[in-house]
């Protein structure tokens, strides 16, 4: 995305979604449209799986009740120090499932249980939210926030953010259900301070319910990732210039070609007659791809193994090789 815009790449060392420091990458656009009113020119993108993501944690020490997004907080608090009033909040990949609490208590919010005391952190401390301060993040009111995910699936239920997600975060069935309650009670607490309604709205169960917490915090928009960053790099024209059209997904499956980027750039490329390959860390069985008009699928590295960049560079030429 650098190379498509030009923009400038910034690091931050942030806490990392069990507490660990890691180093956040974030990205600064100029002279770009940015899909806000601000006249403001200048924009911070942010991805959330740089500061809170689950490829930080090994497997086997996968954290789903604990995890959370302070990190991210952290990252969006010395973008608004640096002068940003613009941010896109690029979610996916993220580790945890704690509504964006983590992002809200990094940036002031405060979050308390009967006895008026700070829940813990994560989808742990949920169910004990008895009360929710937001009287810091007033400041923030020049701030305009989107949060760009290409998952539609709303906060709660069996199409909610424990459920859908939380399994693939190392979450049992016993902590699924855990969570989801979590997010329900925080759901009650935090319509109830603010006035307003989001555990319906489309992508507010993303990223573990980040967009859902930030929508009524911080009065931010919940976009569609794909069509925001397609407008950005003038993608459709891109596609109609090429010959072939190549793709990388980490987990290629059958969400991934119904609502995910794979899945619309599949379709743009059926629209116009382009051929469309895709090279995956994992690629799910069963799937008849070219139903979803995706000529041919290559996985970078073998079941069970990480793909290193020389995987990947590897699967590139090979993917090519038959142009």
């Amino acid at each position: 995305m650098q190379i498509a815009t030009g923009g400038e790449l910034n690091s931050l060392i942030v806490q990392g979604p069990i507490g660990e420091p890691v180093t956040a990458i974030w990205l600064t656009l100029k002279k770009h449209h940015i899909g806000t009113e601000n006249k403001n020119d200048l924009a911070a993108v942010l991805e959330l799986a740089s500061a809170c993501g689950l490829a930080y944690i090994a497997p086997d020490r996968l954290a789903a009740l604990d995890a959370h997004t302070f990190g991210v907080g952290q990252l969006i608090e010395h973008c608004y120090q640096k002068g940003f009033r613009n941010i896109v909040l690029a979610v996916g990949g993220s580790a945890s499932t704690d509504g964006g609490t983590g992002i809200l208590t990094a940036l002031g919010a405060l979050l308390l249980d009967k006895d008026g005391k700070p829940v813990s952190p994560g989808g742990r401390g949920l169910h004990a939210i008895h009360s929710v301060d937001l009287s810091a993040l007033e400041r923030y009111h020049e701030l305009q926030i989107q949060v760009a995910t290409d998952v539609t699936n709303h906060l709660l239920g069996e199409n909610g953010a424990a459920n859908i997600f939380g399994p693939q975060k190392g979450a049992s069935a016993a902590d699924v259900k855990e969570l989801d309650a979590g997010l329900l009670n925080f759901a009650n607490v935090l319509e109830r301070t603010t006035g307003k309604q989001a555990r319906h709205l489309n992508g507010a169960g993303a990223a573990g319910g980040v967009p859902f917490g930030l929508a009524l915090a911080l009065n931010a928009e919940i976009i569609p990732g794909f069509d925001w960053i397609s407008s950005l790099i003038n993608l459709e024209e891109d596609v109609k210039q090429s010959d072939i059209v190549l793709s990388a997904e980490g987990c290629l499956d059958s969400q991934s070609v119904s609502g995910k980027a794979s899945g619309q750039l599949a379709r743009m490329c059926i629209q116009y007659g382009k051929r469309f390959r895709i090279i995956a860390g994992q690629i799910e069985d069963g799937v008849d791809w070219t139903a979803h008009g995706v000529e041919q699928v290559i996985a970078a590295a073998p079941p069970g193994r990480y793909a290193s960049l020389q995987d990947i560079s590897d699967a590139t030429v090979k993917i090519c090789s038959k142009v």
